[in-house]
């Protein structure tokens, strides 16, 4: 009897160390469990915002939900490019005044720089214009400046812009058609870096006539600006006819 219980005892003890090796062999023969998923890549484009439309107040722009972190003044220097999400569809919106003057859907891909220009007086439903211009360059060559030229003043015609220093001249824009009359591309050119007087001149029947003279601006090599038309004809102070470079960072 005592000799059947030894038995007994023994033969379990085996089963039991039996079962306990082979749950350890078949936990280590697992496969290791699937890595979690990487989380998403979050696509950024990158949008500054020129405050160009006369006696409009000050501007707030929101990219879909998003509002841009500061009001924006009239002719005021960006504050640089900003991070937004990049969408196939994305609702861009200027205020004034907590009403919308301007309003529209875009695509905005993944890393590309964007710039709007807000534009043109209040019409009669309290609308303005605006562009969406990517910003497309590529650094410039040694001594040189990237540069565009684009024509926001509502109360002109086609004009042509001269850059001149000593006795070398530059059209920069010829014929160069009012923004809210055909988009502009947004195309920059290169050119050799310098202080320049710049001329704008305007039709005036069969004649053309230089109706902004600016002495010197510089631009400096190695940057890249925009150079952009403003203003009203007859306007005064800060609605006069102007020309506001700006450089992109």
């Amino acid at each position: 009897m005592r000799f059947e219980k030894f038995l007994f005892a023994a033969t379990a003890a085996v089963a039991l160390t039996a079962s306990i090796l082979g749950g350890c062999k078949k936990h280590k023969d697992d496969p290791a469990p699937p890595p979690p998923p990487p989380p998403p890549v979050m696509k950024t484009s990158y949008i500054e915002v020129v405050h160009a439309s006369p006696r409009t107040a000050e501007i707030d722009v929101k990219i879909d939900t998003t509002k841009m972190p500061a009001k924006i003044k009239y002719l005021d220097k960006p504050a640089g490019y900003l991070p937004v999400k990049s969408k196939d569809s994305v609702r861009i919106q200027a205020l004034a005044n907590g009403a919308v003057i301007a309003n529209g859907v875009h695509r905005l891909d993944d890393k590309y720089k964007y710039t709007m220009f807000v534009y043109d007086t209040l019409d009669a439903a309290k609308k303005v214009k605006y562009l969406l211009i990517p910003d497309a360059f590529s650094s410039p060559a040694t001594g040189k400046c990237n540069i565009r030229f684009l024509h926001l003043a509502p109360q002109l015609a086609a004009v042509d812009v001269d850059i001149i220093a000593g006795k070398d001249s530059i059209r920069l824009a010829g014929a160069n058609p009012y923004a809210g009359t055909k988009a502009p591309s947004g195309a920059f050119s290169q050119i050799k870096a310098g202080d320049y007087r710049i001329k704008v001149r305007a039709k005036s029947g069969a004649a053309s006539m230089v109706i902004l003279d600016v002495p010197s601006m510089k631009l400096e090599k190695g940057k890249t600006f925009s150079l952009y038309l403003h203003g009203l004809v007859r306007g005064t102070g800060d609605t006069k006819l102007g020309l506001q470079l700006m450089p992109h960072q």
